[in-house]
């Protein structure tokens, strides 16, 4: 799977157990078989070839596990290498999900605690500037709860969700920070995170051991147990938002397309998310003049309101919807805007066919309390 022209050009990586570039004597011709690691930016990959770990930028589509066949076109002190052949064992999904399901943090809660770090007074004076810099441009990213009232902003941010961070990042018109992309954004604060964790061990072997507020100048400890806790949360919502990219692939044996995601935003102190799930069934009709159905699940949970869970159905122009409140006087408000609801869907050239309330919310996901089979069901 290659996009753009397939390259690989080696870096000196900071990693202590990489080897020097230099002590490397690539030939031109040489054909090397290497290993992904690790992706530590949206264009940077860690490589194992023959037992050495080696930095690499490209501009190729890779995930930790696959396997490469290289060439080395031009030594020197940053090789380069084409790509000769690219596998991905059938077990590397599985692996990533393993990997992920302990790690993995609420994104909700992630980013609301990675907030309060950013704000903590000593955060400024204990986190190295690029660091602290980088936390900076993250919370920034996010976009307000009214922004996302706005299509062009509500799009911007379904795509800078971090779901396609990798498509965004292999595209030859997308910068190197990921265009403001949510993966994008915590990889790079990860990256620096880990330089900073290392340097950190290295000053002060027993960093991390002890406890206890700082006091005076900054000390390795605290400094480092800052970085865990930060680390913990970048990890944790990474975490989470591989294990909706692993839900959002394919499946084989299923014609339904599905994508999980969340959106996060910031309104008023707090950081919250609106976790969508977009269902597309392209084999649901049989007329091949009528336009497939497309689905989305959404859930917030409003100041005041409780959970609250909403279905689309959407068919060419018709649209039907389906609201699940936690508390019964939220479903009563709910049923009470039905009519404002179903205007602005004509003003949006949309036919509204059913919208429909319910006092209590499904114990189970909308995905299976409505979607029996195709999309549409006469019997909801």
């Amino acid at each position: 799977m290659n996009i753009g022209l397939p390259r690989i050009t080696l870096t000196q990586t900071p990693d202590p157990g990489a080897l020097k570039l230099s002590a490397i004597g690539l030939r031109a011709g040489e054909r090397l078989e290497a290993r992904v690691l690790a992706q530590s930016s949206p264009r940077q990959l860690l490589l194992e070839v023959g037992g050495r770990r080696l930095q690499a930028e490209t501009n190729l589509l890779l995930r930790p596990g696959d396997q490469l066949r290289l060439e080395v076109v031009r030594a020197g002190p940053q090789p380069h290498l084409k790509v000769l052949a690219h596998h991905r064992p059938e077990w590397t999904d599985k692996s990533a999900l393993r990997h992920a399901l302990p790690r993995q943090i609420p994104l909700d809660r992630a980013l609301q605690n990675l907030k309060e770090i950013f704000d903590r007074p000593q955060s400024q004076s204990l986190l190295p500037s690029s660091l602290h810099s980088q936390l900076k441009t993250l919370m920034h990213s996010l976009p307000r709860l009214t922004a996302l009232t706005q299509a062009d902003t509500l799009q911007a941010a379904i795509r800078r969700s971090g779901l396609w961070a990798e498509t965004l990042a292999a595209s030859p018109h997308s910068p190197s920070t990921g265009s403001g992309d949510l993966k994008s954004h915590l990889l790079q604060l990860a990256v620096k995170i880990s330089g900073h964790v290392t340097q950190t061990d290295t000053a002060s072997p027993v960093a991390g051991q002890l406890k206890g507020p700082p006091s005076g100048p900054p000390s390795p400890t605290a400094q480092s147990e800052l970085l865990a806790e930060l680390g913990e949360k970048v990890s944790g919502a990474l975490a989470r938002i591989v294990l909706d990219q692993l839900a959002s692939l394919p499946k084989p044996d299923n014609p339904t397309l599905t994508w999980h995601f969340e959106i996060p935003f910031r309104t008023g102190e707090f950081v919250d998310t609106l976790r969508l799930t977009v269902h597309g069934d392209k084999t649901a009709s049989k007329d091949p003049r009528e336009k497939a159905p497309w689905a989305v699940d959404l859930e917030m949970e409003p100041p005041g309101l409780g959970r609250i869970r909403v279905k689309l159905v959407l068919q060419g122009e018709n649209i039907s919807s389906y609201w699940w409140g936690e508390q019964v006087h939220t479903a009563r408000l709910l049923e009470r805007h039905m009519d404002t609801l179903a205007q602005r869907f004509r003003s949006a050239g949309l036919q509204p066919e059913r919208l429909q309330t319910l006092a209590e919310i499904e114990a189970q996901p909308i995905s299976e309390a409505i979607i029996k089979g195709p999309l549409l069901d006469e019997k909801i």
